[in-house]
């Protein structure tokens, strides 16, 4: 049944641009799952201006068919600042939320830190073995001041058990220390 719109969509495709995006978009939840996968690579090379194929890349990516999700994985791992707030998007979710911060944490540690904080003050946020490895990993790979971004989330009163939480993330890091005793206390 997908045959048509699928056409229309690669058609699309071969001109490009914002038009197809947003085609590609709409037409998403009807599209085989073949169809879905063989999209991902015009996907990828349109998110980079438009936002209708960031979209489509994130409800890919929490597509229950692994090859598809490890696609559009791929795909927003390559689509610098736009792919990196999909990540963020991604990370809240339940379902691919633990591969988005672990991404996060390896690709762009500084840049982590803060939506990983945020993470863990959602209501499940606190009990997510993932994201405290994802935390701990954007910590010990940081460049630049990890505590700054630790100090600025302290400092906007976050839930106890998230606290605890990235308290438990950061013990034995040695450059962390202070920081660690900050959490302590809180």
């Amino acid at each position: 049944g997908d045959h048509d719109p699928a056409m229309t969509a690669v058609y699309l495709l071969q001109s490009g641009g914002e038009r197809a995006a947003k085609q590609i978009r709409a037409a998403w939840p009807t599209i085989s799952l073949l169809g879905q996968k063989r999209v991902i690579g015009a996907l990828r090379r349109l998110a980079k201006d438009h936002e209708a194929a960031i979209d489509a890349l994130i409800e890919a990516a929490r597509s229950e068919d692994e090859d598809l999700r490890d696609r559009a994985f791929e795909a927003l791992r390559h689509t610098e600042a736009r792919g990196r707030q999909a990540l963020v998007e991604l990370v809240v979710d339940p379902a691919v939320g633990d591969r988005a911060a672990s991404l996060l944490a390896r690709e762009e540690p500084d840049f982590a830190i803060r939506p990983l904080l945020d993470a863990m003050a959602q209501p499940n946020g606190p009990n997510r073995r993932a994201l405290r490895a994802a935390l701990r990993t954007a910590v010990q790979r940081s460049i630049r001041d990890a505590n700054g971004a630790l100090q600025q989330w302290l400092a906007k009163s976050p839930p106890v058990p998230a606290v605890a939480s990235a308290a438990l993330a950061l013990v034995g890091l040695e450059a962390q220390r202070a920081q660690s005793t900050a959490f302590i206390e809180y």
